[in-house]
């Protein structure tokens, strides 16, 4: 069976999108409350001398991103997005959230295309207004889209797409009842960085988020949140390159029983054959 490369993709980087601006018009529902504290084994945060904004880096993801002060961490949402890596917000002065996904984006595709494909969805659900613009922000040009939704209140949406090579990161930020911070909101987004990770020979070394394993990888290919939404809640990373076509690698921890060899575990799982099809083509 062929695999439609096109088609895969593009459920990565415009319905996640969607799943992910839906999960935040309910925000108080989707999380567990605020925490200072990085959750993340390879983040940190720095605070910046002088200024109203600390400085969140995050070597998992190689991404970093200013903060204001009194903004706290919240819970991804992964139920509803498996593509976003972390999440801020406040409830001072009304409530105001960012969260931050990672996607693939295709060699040939236009970040301006991406409000265009997404909008349709979104006024089936009620959004509307919607605005986009690109923009120079720091020293690259990024697309904003603009939205909003009024049900038992109003909810705004800012929507920052920034690319680096195949790397799509979307800065969603999210604000109720008229409560947005757009010159604050390019504030964070200008101060967004891509890390770019050291490569040996073409490798580049992984340790696991939780500290537990370690692997050479191509230097290629790019880190991707794991798919805990399909039915796969055993998988812990992936990895993505459109070097030389689509490739990927999915890690996945499982438990094997007592006694049972690595071929009779593998012989019971090759008449799963079908589930590792779906697994498949769900990159």
């Amino acid at each position: 069976m062929k695999i439609d490369i096109k088609k895969c993709i593009q459920k990565m980087t415009h319905s996640a999108v969607f799943m992910l601006t839906i999960a935040g018009f309910f925000f108080f529902t989707a999380s567990n409350g605020f925490s200072k504290a990085p959750v993340e084994r390879g983040a940190r945060i720095i605070q910046l001398e002088n200024s109203d904004m600390k400085r969140y880096e995050n070597h998992d993801w190689n991404f970093a991103v200013n903060i204001p002060n009194g903004w706290n961490y919240l819970s991804v949402d992964s139920a509803s997005n498996r593509n976003e890596v972390v999440r801020f917000g406040s409830s001072k002065d009304g409530t105001n959230i960012l969260a931050i996904s990672r996607y693939i984006l295709k060699p040939d595709q236009s970040l301006l295309e991406i409000p265009k494909q997404i909008e349709p969805a979104l006024a089936q659900s009620g959004f509307g207004n919607f605005v986009t613009a690109e923009k120079t922000i720091g020293p690259r040009k990024v697309v904003v889209h603009d939205f909003s939704m009024t049900k038992g209140g109003t909810w705004s949406v800012r929507q920052y797409y920034i690319a680096e090579g195949p790397v799509l990161h979307m800065l969603h930020f999210g604000a109720s009842d008229g409560n947005t911070k757009f010159e604050l909101y390019d504030r964070i987004a200008e101060s967004f960085e891509f890390h770019t990770e050291s490569t040996t020979a073409g490798v580049k070394r992984f340790e696991s988020f939780d500290g537990t394993f370690a692997l050479d990888i191509p230097g290629s290919w790019n880190p991707f949140p794991a798919d805990t939404v399909n039915g796969v809640s055993d998988e812990l990373i992936r990895f993505i390159s459109l070097e030389n076509g689509l490739q990927g690698l999915a890690i996945s921890r499982k438990s094997i029983n007592s006694g049972q060899s690595l071929n009779e575990y593998r012989d019971q799982m090759q008449l799963r054959s079908r589930r590792c099809y779906v697994r498949k083509r769900s990159f």
